[in-house]
């Protein structure tokens, strides 16, 4: 498969409502900086996806950078203050 920006956005649709899927492999799908920004907005609402794989696609520091904010607003945290 070689799903590409097009798809890539179609899948992002689909992962923006999704509470079943936890794992998806997009490795080596030409998938560039416009779907990798799709798939970003998609992870931000996501609550079930733990698991993304984006091996080998094309995805360039603009694409990178917006998967790693998702990413990183969507953990969650737990603080422990030592007693």
């Amino acid at each position: 498969n070689q799903i590409g920006n097009t798809g890539a956005t179609e899948l992002a649709r689909a992962l923006s409502t999704n509470s079943t899927l936890t794992s998806l492999n997009l490795g080596f799908n030409q998938i560039g900086n416009t779907g990798a920004t799709e798939l970003a907005r998609a992870l931000s609402t996501n609550g079930t996806l733990t698991s993304l794989n984006l091996w080998g696609n094309q995805i360039g520091d603009t694409g990178a950078t917006d998967l790693t904010r998702a990413l990183f607003n969507t953990l969650t945290f737990a603080w422990q203050h030592p007693q």
